[in-house]
C-alpha cells in the first residue's frame, strides 16, 4: 500500500506543467537518495515553500554537493521542474507559477553567459569567436544524436515492417484453410 500511495505521489509531481510526464521505467530509475530528495522537494510548491540543501543534507544525510548532484539529474533527465532560489527562503521547489519559471530562466541565462564569457577569456578567444566554436560543436553533437535518432526509428520501422509480413502471412494462412 505505502509503495502504491508513493508511486501516485510520484506520478503527480512528475506529471509536469507543459505536460511531460515521466513514464513508469525513468521513475523506477531513481535510487533511493534521488527518490528522497524528490520526496522533500516535492512538498515544496512554489517560490515562498523552498527548502535549502543543507536541510535535505541534514534529512537525508546526503552530503550537499551530491544532493546538488541529484537534483541538477532531476531536472536534466528526467524533466521536473524544480526551481532555485537564492534570497530567502533559499533552496528548490517546485516551480509553481509562470513568473517562477521565468524567474529561473533569466537567473540561468545570466550564469550561462557568464560562464561563457569566462571560458572564452580562457581560450583567448573574443565571446563571438568562442560562440562561433561553440555552434560548431553543437552541430556535432546535433549530428550524433540524429544519427541515433535514425537508428531508433529505423529499428522501429523494421519491426513494425516484420509484425505487418508476420498479420499478412497469418492472414493468407486463414484464407487459405478457408478455401475448400
Amino acid at each position: 500500500m505505502r509503495v502504491m500511495i508513493y508511486k501516485v505521489r510520484m506520478e503527480r509531481l512528475m506529471d509536469n506543467q507543459d505536460g511531460t510526464q515521466l513514464d513508469i521505467f525513468d521513475k523506477l530509475a531513481l535510487d533511493s537518495d534521488s527518490q528522497f530528495v524528490l520526496h522533500l522537494i516535492q512538498g515544496r510548491i512554489g517560490r515562498q515553500s523552498a527548502i535549502s540543501v543543507s536541510d535535505i543534507s541534514e534529512l537525508t544525510s546526503i552530503p550537499p554537493r551530491t544532493v546538488r548532484d541529484i537534483v541538477k539529474n532531476l531536472i536534466e533527465h528526467h524533466l521536473v521542474r524544480i526551481g532555485s532560489a537564492l534570497g530567502s527562503p533559499s533552496g528548490y521547489y517546485i516551480i509553481r507559477t509562470k513568473e517562477e519559471a521565468e524567474q529561473n530562466e533569466r537567473t540561468l541565462r545570466k550564469l550561462g553567459i557568464s560562464i561563457l564569457v569566462r571560458a572564452a577569456v580562457l581560450r583567448k578567444l573574443t565571446i563571438k569567436e568562442y560562440l562561433r566554436h561553440l555552434q560548431g560543436e553543437l552541430k556535432l553533437q546535433r549530428h550524433k544524436g540524429t544519427k541515433a535518432q535514425r537508428q531508433k526509428a529505423e529499428g522501429r520501422r523494421q519491426k513494425v515492417q516484420r509484425e505487418n509480413e508476420d498479420d499478412n502471412k497469418k492472414s493468407i494462412k486463414s484464407d487459405l484453410d478457408d478455401c475448400p
